[in-house]
């Protein structure tokens, strides 16, 4: 047994003792990268900053079919101020990393990711449910729909409980790096890749070229109407998941191949790309759901009307 594997499981005692606690800080390298990834969040809190003063400030109406897409949206400010936390605690070197934080540290923005994983499958699955079904699902569904926006997120929690609980998913720390996840059974380690990551996106996927199918041979004429919005609205599904699937998924695949045998740098672009999925999203957002578009349009077109105003006046000379 090597020197870190050595300290990796004598660390690993200690969090199941409950005295895991020792002066906690990044070195240098792991320094460097982390303080990559603050100034992205950085940004991507402004960019989100001024999504949501445009949503509020246009009144934007929150109906319950624009629940799945604002709970996604709001993952995003989770991520954000899960890695302030993070980044505030391990900049200082002297505060002790205990088995609290180093749990935070490895569980809180995995499990935001799922859930914004799952979220968009909930999307894709009402918006099927309309095109196909033509029925108004957050009409006739409600409670269904707010139930299952209360069960899933605890479902999720309960999996990584009984999967700490069990010693199946176990929390490790190395000197001078994040606490992370490693999974010690191959059963769950299989049973989360394909059930809990690969499902949902399936499901996702399936439902948007389902539905896409299903415009393309559908020609009832009390459709025909009908049939243009709803083709526009799974076209730009598929552009936004495109883009979000191609920047979210590798540090998420990375992490249930156990991120300890996968090469330090390949982890950081993988976290790199997931950090920038999360400061596109309030411009991507457009492609998900209209009303994001709206409100960025509306604000557009406001401040364009400002500054042709203030072009277009003259000011005449006081004589």
């Amino acid at each position: 047994m090597n020197i870190t594997s050595h300290f990796i499981l004598s660390q690993n005692n200690e969090i199941a003792n409950g005295s895991f606690t020792h002066q906690g800080g990044w070195n240098s390298l792991n320094l460097l990268q982390n303080n990559v990834i603050f100034i992205l969040y950085v940004i991507a809190t402004i960019f989100h900053f001024l999504l949501w003063f445009q949503i509020l400030i246009h009144r934007t109406k929150f109906g319950l079919s624009f629940l799945f897409p604002l709970s996604y949206i709001s993952t995003d400010l989770f991520l954000i101020l899960f890695d302030f936390i993070q980044y505030s605690i391990r900049i200082r070197s002297w505060i002790p990393v205990t088995n609290l934080s180093c749990y935070f540290e490895a569980y809180s923005m995995f499990y935001v990711n799922i859930f914004e994983l799952y979220s968009l499958a909930a999307l894709n699955i009402c918006r099927y449910w309309q095109i196909v079904r033509n029925q108004d699902i957050y009409k006739f569904h409600r409670r269904k729909l707010l139930l299952i926006s209360i069960i899933v997120p605890l479902l999720l929690l309960t999996n990584l409980i009984i999967q700490d609980v069990f010693d199946w998913c176990i929390v490790t720390e190395t000197p001078g790096s994040s606490c992370t996840l490693t999974y010690t059974n191959i059963v769950v380690r299989i049973w989360n890749l394909i059930i809990m990551l690969i499902t949902p996106i399936v499901i996702s996927f399936s439902m948007l070229f389902r539905a896409l199918y299903f415009l393309k041979i559908s020609h009832a004429q009390q459709r025909i109407m009908r049939r243009n919005h709803h083709r526009r609205l799974i076209i730009h599904s598929c552009i936004f998941y495109s883009i979000w699937l191609s920047l979210w998924s590798p540090v998420m695949f990375l992490i249930y191949l156990d991120i300890y045998t996968i090469n330090e740098w390949i982890v950081f672009a993988a976290s790199v790309a997931n950090t920038v999925e999360t400061l596109l999203d309030p411009f991507i957002s457009v492609f998900l759901d209209k009303r994001f578009a709206r409100a960025w349009k509306t604000s557009f077109i406001w401040m364009k009307g400002k500054v042709d105003h203030l072009t277009n006046t003259r000011v005449n000379p006081v004589v």
